[in-house]
């Protein structure tokens, strides 16, 4: 059995969305403090802004993008089974398209949008026979436990057909 994509949402959502446009999901990390902000909190130039040096809110002025967002799943059999996972990627490994790239890069940006369009409605099918990695993390932030997806990417059978 698997489970359902129920909706996504980036790191300043308030609600998961069954529609998100990527750059939703990407933010701006502090590397000198962990704080996040909206990716284009110091304009849509990102490298123009880190040659700069110009300072995050928080301070600081070495950061890098990532994608972060919440995907809410939902078991394929017993719909009132949820559970809500967790995605920091720095990498790009979950789209193949590197964060930094889908905020500079137009045509990147269609084709990390095409995947994610993908996900959202095949994730919405009964169809769907998504696998995710991910590890359970405890603390004293996270009294119940928090999920993290990890090592996971958004593939498409192009045979058969576009997402």
């Amino acid at each position: 059995d698997g489970f359902c994509l129920g909706g996504i949402a980036g790191p300043f959502a308030a609600t998961a969305t069954a529609a998100a446009r990527i750059e939703e999901l990407v933010c701006a990390k502090c590397r000198a403090c962990g704080h996040t902000f909206p990716w284009d909190i110091l304009g849509e130039d990102v490298h123009a802004a880190k040659r700069r040096r110009r300072e995050l809110p928080c301070g600081h002025w070495t950061f890098g993008l990532q994608y972060r967002c919440r995907l809410d799943l939902h078991d394929q059999r017993r719909v009132d089974e949820k559970l809500s996972v967790f995605v920091s990627d720095e990498e790009g490994k979950l789209f193949g398209i590197a964060p930094d790239a889908v905020v500079a890069d137009p045509s990147a940006r269609l084709r990390a949008q095409q995947l994610l369009d993908g996900i959202l409605r095949h994730g919405a099918s009964e169809a769907s026979n998504h696998t995710l990695a991910m590890h359970r993390v405890d603390g004293l932030a996270e009294a119940l436990g928090a999920y993290v997806v990890c090592d996971t990417s958004v593939e498409w059978d192009m045979a058969a057909g576009a997402p």
